[in-house]
């Protein structure tokens, strides 16, 4: 009967020893797996970061952009004639000189392609990462209340065995450059009669 007992008692201990070693497997798997998802994570939030940083710039020239554009009568350089501010005419001698609605657009891209690398800065505060981008390539639509800027910017980065890439960003500035635009050109068109 003793024998008995003896035996229930080591198949029970055999038991409990099986649930350890089980629950100390499913334990270190668990670690194991969140040391591997807090590294990603750490990686993913550099990730965002570097995004943030190229959407931050993209905000700064985009206003940039509208505020030179402004003050140079639609052009990203003043065109010859303009008086001596640099600002264009756009009524001289009976001719309507004002730039088309397109070539402000046009202007906006050149100087959003042409100025955000100045933002950027060759990415030197990413130092941990291998950056390469490509050519920063605009397109700029003006609407009556908004103007919207469409950037494809090839852009890839890598850390370890990590990379991502990123190519298209948007951007919108709540300005009424279109309706000042048609005001402009209303006035324009009366002076001509």
């Amino acid at each position: 009967m003793n024998s008995m007992k003896f035996g229930k008692k080591r198949g029970q201990i055999a038991v409990f020893v099986i649930v350890g070693i089980v629950l100390i497997i499913i334990i270190g798997v668990f670690f194991l797996l969140r040391n591997n998802l807090s590294k990603e994570k750490g990686i993913d939030s550099q990730a965002d970061s570097i995004s943030s940083f190229v959407e931050s710039c993209i905000e700064q020239t985009s206003n940039d952009a509208i505020l030179h554009i402004s003050k140079r009568g639609g052009y990203f350089i003043a065109p010859k004639g303009s008086i001596h501010n640099k600002i264009p005419y756009y009524y001289n001698k009976e001719k309507n000189l004002m730039p088309l609605k397109e070539r402000i657009e046009d202007e906006l891209s050149l100087y959003m392609d042409n100025m955000l690398f100045f933002c950027i800065k060759n990415f030197v505060d990413f130092p941990d990462f291998d950056v390469r981008h490509g050519e920063v390539e605009s397109d700029v639509k003006i609407y009556d209340e908004k103007i919207v800027f469409e950037i494809k910017y090839p852009l890839s980065f890598s850390k370890g065995e990590n990379s991502y890439v990123f190519e298209d960003f948007d951007f919108e500035v709540d300005v009424k450059l279109g309706m000042i635009y048609n005001v402009i050109e209303q006035i324009i068109n009366e002076q001509k009669k």
